[in-house]
């Protein structure tokens, strides 16, 4: 049951609610996160992507020095997870070919 005082504030205010449930969202999956314990390789991918936002496979590759196949897995594994995902279609940085980026959720 919410106190009147209280009812009345969240009536007036419907922004702020939206607000408050988009930063409890965030902190939501930041705590989820932390609580998955990803692998290296996943967590590098991940950080990856965090930093330099959406990304083709092949820029992630790029920008770890890695092999386009070790990418490749751990982008799909990010995605089962539910921390990355699809963030459309672009020319690729580095191949010029469209190609789907990936970015944090």
């Amino acid at each position: 049951m919410v106190p009147k005082h209280i009812e009345k504030r969240l009536a007036s205010a419907p922004k702020a609610m939206f607000l408050a449930t988009d930063t409890r969202k965030l902190a939501e999956a930041t705590v989820k996160v932390d609580e998955m314990k990803l692998a290296e390789k996943q967590q590098a991918v991940y950080d990856c992507i965090l930093e330099y936002g959406p990304a083709t496979n092949t820029e992630i590759a790029w920008y770890l020095g890695w092999a386009i196949n070790r990418v490749v897995g751990r982008t799909f594994e990010l995605r089962e997870m539910g921390l990355v995902v699809p963030a459309g279609k672009r020319a690729c940085r580095r191949t010029g070919m469209v190609a789907h980026t990936w970015t944090a959720k």
